[in-house]
């Protein structure tokens, strides 16, 4: 049987903004760019994809011979086989406020590390690459607990953050058997100290806490601990966590306790031992508020009774003014009328006067004029005078 190769002859076109490769059938290819029209015969005609990226984006480049190149946005590219093995749209980076990326580039013999903040948009170049943090993160599966590599990160906040985690087996110093619950909050203040000291911050971060809560605990017992587990809302209890998070470029914003828990039977007693000392406690208080009350009324009925007194004393005092005012408004008013009296009579009595000296005047002038008349006084005056009487009678009716 012969092979029969079947020829094609036929016209292919190219659009406007579009590119196709013409291999013949030697395998060579040509490079087209439309808009054009394209005559077919054993050639063979491939279509070339198109790839555009934004100004979010680049195009990262491989040519045959394994070069890299990056492209930024906004760009468009075709995948030409003759000079191209792979073109590929990327994101680039956008780098939010108070971020920050940590960015390597290969120069030669020599590795140049960089920090970008942000806001921003990076377009990192075919010899650069970005640094990926696998930290401890929070275990989906188990509530307070954090697991290896669970936190895979580029961007690196420069802004507070927390991690809720328990210390387990921590023991009191009378071997009772605790998980203690915390919060820590911190802040990345240093991230060139933190790339140097650390891959793994927050499991540093962990461990010295860890430490300064089993330090903590294994001084007191348990009554102690509950007594004083208030400390553990204190920074100053943690000096070995304020140690390494100086040392890894972090700083330690605050701590926040939020509990224990302990065995069923031993957390039983304690609930007990609580209510006894909750009712103890408010009979205390209640004792107390019933003295306070006893001694408040007391002490305002002595106050009402040396009100009382006070007024009383007013009274008194007020009457005593009053009458010695009226006694002495009396006694000036018969001072004031003795004197007007004792006035009248002086008047009176020099008026008396007045008139018998006048009296007299004239009776001794006209005794001189009778005198120079020739008229014997002494007669006269015997004859003026009453002869006295020399029988009484006496009317009855």
């Amino acid at each position: 049987m012969s092979n029969i190769v079947e020829l094609t002859m036929k016209f292919k076109t190219v659009r406007e903004g579009e590119q196709a490769v013409l291999y013949n059938y030697l395998g060579q290819g040509t490079l087209l760019k439309g808009p054009q029209r394209v005559f077919i015969f054993r050639d063979h005609l491939v279509m070339l994809e198109r790839k555009t990226a934004s100004q979010y984006e680049y195009l990262e480049l491989k040519d045959t011979v394994g070069n890299v190149t990056h492209v930024p946005g906004p760009c468009e590219m075709f995948l030409n086989p003759l000079e191209l093995a792979a073109l590929e749209v990327k994101d680039a980076i956008r780098i939010a406020s108070n971020h920050v990326i940590v960015v390597y580039r290969k120069n030669e013999n020599e590795v140049i590390r960089r920090i970008v903040e942000g806001p921003t948009v990076f377009i990192p170049t075919a010899n650069e690459w970005i640094h990926t943090f696998e930290w401890h993160g929070p275990d989906q599966a188990e509530a307070d607990h954090m697991i290896r590599a669970a936190r895979k990160i580029t961007q690196l906040p420069m802004m507070p953050e927390h991690f809720s985690d328990k210390v387990n087996e921590v023991r009191t110093i009378d071997d009772t058997k605790m998980v203690i619950k915390l919060m820590v909050y911190y802040e990345l203040a240093d991230a060139l100290k933190m790339l140097e000291e650390t891959s793994d911050p927050i499991a540093d971060m962990m461990n010295a806490m860890c430490a300064d809560v089993i330090q903590f605990a294994g001084r007191l017992t348990f009554q102690e601990f509950v007594s004083q587990s208030n400390s553990l809302n204190k920074t100053d209890t943690f000096t070995q966590l304020l140690q390494i998070c100086d040392k890894i470029g972090y700083k330690l914003n605050k701590i926040v306790y939020r509990g224990y828990t302990v065995t069923i039977k031993l957390q039983e007693m304690h609930n007990r031992n609580i209510e006894n000392r909750t009712r103890m406690k408010l009979q205390h208080e209640t004792q107390a508020m019933e003295q306070r009350i006893k001694d408040f009324t007391l002490s305002k009925q002595q106050d009402r009774v040396a009100q009382l007194n006070e007024v009383a004393d007013m009274k008194e005092q007020h009457s005593q003014t009053r009458t010695k005012l009226i006694s002495d408004h009396a006694l000036q008013k018969a001072s004031e009328e003795h004197a007007q009296l004792l006035r009248l009579k002086k008047l009176r009595l020099d008026s008396e006067m007045r008139l018998q000296a006048e009296k007299n005047e004239q009776e001794a002038e006209y005794m001189q004029r009778l005198t120079g008349l020739g008229v014997d006084l002494t007669q006269y005056l015997r004859t003026k005078q009453a002869e006295p009487c020399s029988e009484l009678v006496v009317i009855q009716s």
